[in-house]
């Protein structure tokens, strides 16, 4: 297990912290791993914790083993999964078959870990399931896997916590002085402050006062206030401990350090809730600090006063009087600097008085006493009292800032300059070091410096001095503690177990003096039991290895007699760590023992008793919300009873109870902890349809002001009882439910005899809800029969008396005439006792039987006519049917046919009965009649159409129904033959009407054509004939060339927008900016609208790009223009409007499409268009302008264009209201970059001198007439008249051919397929393509091949050919 040293060395601290390894097995781990292994149904599972070396089993079930080597086992890759890990078959894991555990014994084959995880986030162990047989764990237990695990670490965390208070208790027991601390928590959610006396002395607070965090901000020095501020913040926003030293002032203007220490705590939601930590003023380590390192300094610059403060160091090391360290020092530092008084001066409690320790002087009388503080003046107190050093060069010319208002109190003391260095403890001035002169003297830094030096050094010695003094009175105070603690044996041992000390605890408890056990062992006052176990060493070896040593066992006392002491032992450990002696603590329990065992008798007694009585108890600490109950009420509730014991929430047990019963049970519980009243409740618990009924009963604890505390009871088994109730429940609930939903009436009567004895009458006891329909008596309970008819026949109550005196029941029928002469089918028998003579009467009304009997009988009479009759009105429907009934058998044999089936077809019955249906089918009809028919054998046919043979030969079409009975298939069929026939024809003249619309609109089409190009042709016509003359003037003669050039555009406009009508036309897609392109058009519309018409536009903000041919989308927003501008008659509004990603409608009939598309459109002011001209203006040639104003052809550009671009055009328009047409183009995503738009390039020259093109061209007129023009241009051509010839020449080098110049249209081999052949031999030969109209360029482009439109001028042919020239021998792909 590769691991980092740093991390596994943080873990296996985490896993020692447990105290865990080599303990003894203990009951609660051990069933938490019986636990597991029977939630999950394994032989073997085990709690294990991952030490360095080795895996340590702390509880195993099914197996002994206790220590695994690190690499058997699979716990490793469950700690390095760091969750659960589940190998269902380990034998089919790749890479585990050889693993010991699985190859050898115990040869495992399932394993299941889950890690155990400290809440620092550290795996110290796995608790795991295993098995020698493959296994699959579902939900549940998985979930109980995991909660074993979190309980095991909860006992674990439970178990330290509770070491570590046993270790801290015994720590403060054993600490004889605390050091200066406070400690504090702030609550961040409230900023409540709680701080202790300490913490609140630190800053000048009494304890008496309130101390809120307020005024711990206020306190702050302004220079510092920010800081702790952002310190704090800084703590909960990165999660960490929060530590600063900063300035406070205190309310007495004295500037003190406070260090405090603190750590941040969160809620699981990550909110910060509280600050605690410790305080500690650390102003005199500040100004130590300060002192030396400022006297280091200044040391490293004077070797005198380095030899002086050596000198002075070794004459004060030996010294322990504190005074009289302090008269050395001052007597060296007044012979040092030469200074005529030097002294240390006390500060008095009153903080004004200063009491002369000791002092020097030389040349001037000595003084008893210094002066009082406030001769200083008010800006040196300041300073004295914040730690800072004052001097005085000249009190009489300084007195203003260092001194009081009167001098002459320095006078009498015969100081005219001085050093004063203060000494400051806890933030109070205690003391100060004065160094004086009578004369006029400027002090230099050396000097100042070393008196702060000796104050600091010196009084170092003087604390020290006394800390040792008060260690020699604490060290007294220390043995009378322990000899005072006279219920306690305490005593000390060293290293190796020898007792060395022993207070008067442990004589009184053990009976040894101090003198006799003095370098004894405890083995002394142990059992010899216990002495052969090792319980000794094993104590000690537990205090050293884990921090403390429990023993809790019986002891023996000096004179042998035998008592129970609990204790601890714990090390005493030096600066290193290192174990140097034990403390050990031992309190006589034996009464507590001794009660303990009574009690535990008189408990073992009571369990027995409750075993018995199969009653259970709990107690509900309400305060803590848990339940703690005994093992009887853990088992109805069928919870681990270790658990119970120590307490689990509620809903544990609330989990337990029946659904049905869990509301009523926890509203109950609310109800006895509002009113305090007892508590009984009866519900069930259990799980899987296992339930049993549980009787509680309790009692609500309450505090004096009615606040709940304890809620105490006992729990009962009630189920036996609770089951022989709801049996017998059943049963009356099984009675009354047949009494009440019996069909049958019934009743009990009780008979009222005469008195000789006769029947008279009965009277009506109890009734079903069925009596009242069979009888027709409402409300008879209670009343006898004679009430509702008195004329009720003797035999009846003769019958019922009989059953009632003998006893013998009696089934009858009879008529009930007092009844409105009901028959009744009746069962009687005696009922209960026979003194009560009551009689059950189970009766049914049976009249209606009786009267269909009745009719029966009469029916018997006249049936055989009736059959007659309906025998021969069936033969009548089957013998008159126009249509054709049959019956077959399943393998399609005619059984029955009816007459008409020769009316229809010509055969006799006797010419089809015996012959299977297909034998008169059409020989086409055959198999799909056979499958229908097999269809038919099963269910149903209906609709099903064939034809049959007529005798003489033709056919007719049946249409058939079918309806299948047993074996047989009845059939019902009608001849459709007219119908059929008549449909057909009807669908030939349909297509004959379609066919005649379309040659009418390709007559239309064609007159339009003709009619256009004959007005062409004859403007050629006459312009080629006055060419032909040679008189013709130049002026004319040119006129006659721009007319003839002229109408050959327009005959090429006309054919291009003929064939984007018929979407035809071949496209140039390129991708632009709709917007972009509408202004452009906008404002060349101007030109063609007129001044009188303004155009408008409207554009989307951001840009909306399309693919389409740009230069017929301008041409047609120029003819949806012109059509607005004619509309208008040349005035009025036109409005260009682009809506970016809309969908597009339905449109004649066309579904629509969600897109996304550009919507171009333009919406004029004009006069509309009629409905009856809307539905025909896409027409071509269709136009409503007069004569000479257009050609029909401009919308019907639009339309084809609109449509081979993916799109649509819709119109709407209103007489009156103005037309708008919308041109709908799908709109694609913007290009990653705009390509620059290409020009054409510079002729490479004038002519084509020097080029050579291969003309590709079948027809012999254009052929000859393109190399004609080629050659005036001057290229050198070669001609091929289709494009194999081409392929031919050309062969694998090109045969020095610069440019191919090819048709599209020939026969064989098209130009488009020459082109890609030659792109594929001849990658860097150009290639044009020519052509007036191709299918193939129309449907999927030119392929990226140029592309000359016929007809084409020279002009264009040679600026084409220079194009593709210039960019050298390579196809144009783009």
């Amino acid at each position: 297990m590769a691991t980092d040293p740093t991390r596994e060395a943080q873990r296996l601290a985490a896993l020692r912290s447990y105290d865990i390894l080599d303990t003894p097995p203990e009951a609660e781990f051990d069933d938490m791993a019986q636990m597991a292994a029977q939630a999950c149904g394994t032989a073997m599972a085990h709690i294990n914790f991952i030490d360095a070396d080795r895996q340590w089993i702390k509880a195993a079930v099914g197996h002994d083993e206790r220590e695994m080597p690190l690499r058997y086992g699979f716990c490793i890759d469950t700690m390095e999964k760091r969750d659960l890990l589940i190998l269902p078959d380990i034998a089919k894991e790749p890479g585990l078959g050889d693993n010991p555990l699985v190859a050898g014994p115990p040869h495992l084959r399932f394993y299941a870990g889950v890690p155990l995880t400290s809440p620092d986030g550290w795996i110290i162990g796995t608790l795991c399931v295993i098995d020698q047989v493959p296994h699959e764990l579902d939900a549940q237990q998985i979930f109980i896997l995991r909660a074993l695990a979190r309980t095991i670490m909860a006992q674990l965390e439970m178990r330290r916590s509770d070491k570590a208070l046993r270790r801290s208790e015994a720590r403060l027991r054993l600490a004889l002085s605390a050091a200066d601390q406070g400690d504090w928590e702030l609550d961040l959610q409230t900023m409540e402050l709680q701080a202790s006396e300490t913490c609140q002395g630190h800053f000048g607070q009494p304890p008496d006062q309130s101390f809120g965090y307020a005024d711990l901000l206020a306190s702050a020095h302004p220079d510092d206030c920010e800081r702790m501020r952002s310190e704090v913040a800084r703590a909960i926003a990165e999660l960490a401990d929060y530590d600063i030293e900063y300035r406070c002032i205190r309310p007495d203007g004295s500037e003190r350090w406070i260090h405090l220490h603190g750590r941040p705590s969160f809620a699981e939601d990550g909110r910060p809730l509280n600050l605690v930590g410790i305080s500690s003023d650390v102003t005199a380590r500040r100004r130590t600090e300060t002192a030396l390192r400022a006297s280091e300094t200044r040391l490293s610059a004077s070797e005198a006063r380095h030899a002086f403060l050596l000198d002075l160091a070794d004459r004060i090391r030996a010294l322990t009087d504190p005074r009289a360290i302090m008269q050395v020092a001052v007597a060296a530092i007044g012979r040092h600097l030469n200074v005529s008084r030097t002294g240390y001066g006390r500060v008095q409690p009153d903080g004004r008085t200063i009491v002369s320790e000791v002092g020097y002087a030389h040349g001037v009388e000595p003084a008893d006493d210094p002066p009082d503080i406030e001769a200083f003046g008010s800006l040196a107190i300041g300073r004295l009292r914040s730690g800072e050093t004052v001097t005085a060069s000249d009190i009489l010319a300084d007195y203003a800032s260092v001194a009081s208002s009167d001098p002459l109190i320095w006078q009498a003391l015969a100081v005219r300059a001085f050093i004063a260095v203060p000494l400051v403890r806890d933030g109070d001035l205690i003391a100060v070091l004065y160094a004086a002169d009578n004369e006029v003297r400027t002090w230099s830094g050396d000097d100042v410096t070393l008196v702060e030096d000796v104050a600091a050094r010196t009084w170092d010695a003087v604390e020290r001095a006394g800390a040792e003094a008060a260690m020699r009175d604490s060290a007294i105070r220390h043995r009378q503690i322990l000899d005072s603690a006279i219920d306690y044996a305490i005593m000390a041992m060293n290293g190796d177990g020898v007792i060395t000390e022993w207070n008067e605890g442990a004589r009184r408890i053990l009976g040894w003096d101090e003198a006799e056990m003095i370098g004894e062992t405890t083995e002394r006052f142990f059992t010899p039991e216990d002495r052969a176990k090792g319980l000794v060493e094993a104590e000690m070896r537990s205090a050293a290895g884990s921090g403390v040593g429990t023993d809790e066992r019986w002891h023996l006392r000096k004179g042998g007699q035998r008592f129970w002491a609990s204790g601890e032992m714990t090390p005493i450990r030096d600066e290193t760590g290192r174990t140097i002696g034990f403390v050990k603590v031992l309190r006589d329990r034996t009464a507590d023992e001794l009660a303990r065992e009574a009690l535990d008798e008189v408990r073992q007694r009571q369990e027995i008793a409750l075993d018995t009585s199969r009653v259970g108890f709990f107690d509900w600490n309400v305060e803590r919300g848990v339940i703690e109950g005994d093992r009887r009420f853990a088992a109805f509730f069928g919870l681990d009873s270790s658990l119970v014991t120590t307490g689990l929430p509620l809903e544990n047990f609330l989990d337990r109870i029946h659904p049905e019963d869990r509301a009523s049970v926890t509203q109950d519980i609310d109800a006895a902890f509002s009113t305090l009243r007892d508590y009984a409740k009866e519900y069930r618990v259990g799980g899987d349809g296992n339930y049993r009924w549980l009787m509680e009963r309790g009692r609500c604890y309450a505090s004096a002001h009615g606040r709940p505390l304890r809620y105490a009871g006992t729990v009962i088994d009630v189920t036996e009882q609770k089951t022989t109730q709801l049996r017998l429940h059943e049963s009356e609930e099984r009675y009354r439910s047949l009494f009440e939903s019996i069909d049958a009436g019934f009743c009990i009567i009780e008979m009222i005899f005469d008195d000789d004895g006769t029947p008279s009458d009965y009277r009506f006891l109890e009734v079903n809800p069925a009596f009242e329909r069979h009888t027709g008596l409402t409300d008879a309970v209670g009343r006898r029969v004679r009430e509702f008819a008195p004329a009720h026949e003797q035999h009846w109550f003769d019958t019922y008396g009989r059953v009632a005196l003998t006893g013998e029941s009696h089934r009858f029928e009879n008529v009930a005439e007092a009844l409105d002469g009901r028959w009744y089918d009746v069962y009687a028998f005696r009922s209960g006792d026979p003194d009560s003579r009551r009689v059950a009467v189970l009766f049914n009304d049976v009249s209606q039987r009786r009267r269909l009997e009745l009719q029966l009988r009469r029916l018997n009479e006249t049936l055989e006519t009736q059959v007659a009759e309906r025998t021969a009105e069936r033969d009548r429907v089957w013998r008159n049917a126009r249509d054709l009934l049959a019956v077959l058998d399943r393998s399609g044999i005619f059984r029955a046919v009816n007459p008409a089936w020769e009316a229809t077809l010509g055969f006799r019955s006797d010419e089809i009965l015996g012959k299977s249906f297909l034998d008169f089918l059409a020989p086409e009809d055959v198999e799909r009649s056979r499958d229908a028919h097999a269809a038919a054998t099963n269910e149903s046919l209906s609709n099903f159409e064939n034809r049959y043979r007529h005798v003489d030969g033709s056919f007719r079409t049946i249409a058939w129904q079918t309806s299948v009975e047993g074996d047989l298939v009845y059939a019902y069929g009608r001849d459709v033959t007219t119908e059929r026939e008549r449909q057909e024809q009807l669908a030939h003249a349909q297509e004959a009407l379609r066919q005649s619309q379309k040659m009418e609109a390709v007559g239309q089409l064609t007159g339009g054509v003709a009619h256009d190009f004959n007005n062409l042709l004859t403007i050629i016509r006459s312009s080629v004939d006055f060419l032909r003359r040679p008189d013709l003037p130049d002026d004319r003669r040119k006129r006659y060339m721009d007319a003839v050039s002229d109408t050959v555009d327009r005959a090429a406009k006309l054919t291009g927008q003929l064939l984007a009508f018929a979407r035809r036309q071949a496209l140039k897609p390129e991708v632009f900016d709709v917007g972009a392109r509408l202004g452009s058009v906008a404002d060349m519309l101007d030109t063609v609208t007129g001044a009188r018409i303004k155009v408008v536009t409207q554009l989307s903000s951001g840009p909306c790009f399309v693919r389409a041919d740009l230069s017929q989308f301008e041409t047609a927003l120029v003819n949806m223009a012109v059509n607005a501008r004619d509309a208008m008659d040349g005035e009025g509004t036109l409005t260009l409007r682009l809506d970016c990603s809309v969908a597009m409608p339905a449109l004649r009939g066309h579904v629509g499409a969600r897109g996304p598309f550009a919507a171009v459109s333009l919406h004029d002011t004009g006069s509309g268009i009629s409905a009856q001209t809307l539905g025909r203006i896409f027409e071509p040639f269709f136009t409503t302008k007069e004569v000479g104003r257009g050609t029909g052809l401009g919308l019907s550009q639009v339309f084809g264009f609109a449509k081979q671009s993916g799109g649509d055009v819709a119109v709407a328009s209103e007489p009156g209201q103005g037309t708008t047409f919308t041109l709908y183009l799908p709109e694609i995503e913007a290009p990653e970059e705009n390509e620059p738009v290409r020009g054409d390039v510079a002729d490479p020259a004038a002519d084509g001198t020097g080029q050579r093109v291969l003309v590709v061209e079948d027809n012999i007129e254009v052929g000859q007439f393109a190399t004609q023009i080629l050659q005036d241009l001057g290229y050198d051509t070669v001609w091929a008249a289709n494009a194999e010839e081409a392929l031919d020449m050309l062969g694998t080098d090109g045969a020095g051919v610069d440019v191919v110049f090819s048709d599209v249209v020939m026969p064989g081999m098209g130009g488009l397929a020459l082109a890609e052949e030659l792109r594929r031999r001849l990658p860097n030969l150009p290639v044009v393509l020519a052509s007036g109209y191709s299918h193939v360029l129309a449907q999927e482009g030119a392929h990226g091949f140029e592309l000359l439109h016929k007809p084409y001028s020279a002009e264009q042919l040679s600026r084409i050919l220079r194009r593709v020239s210039a960019r050298g021998r390579r196809v144009n792909v783009g």
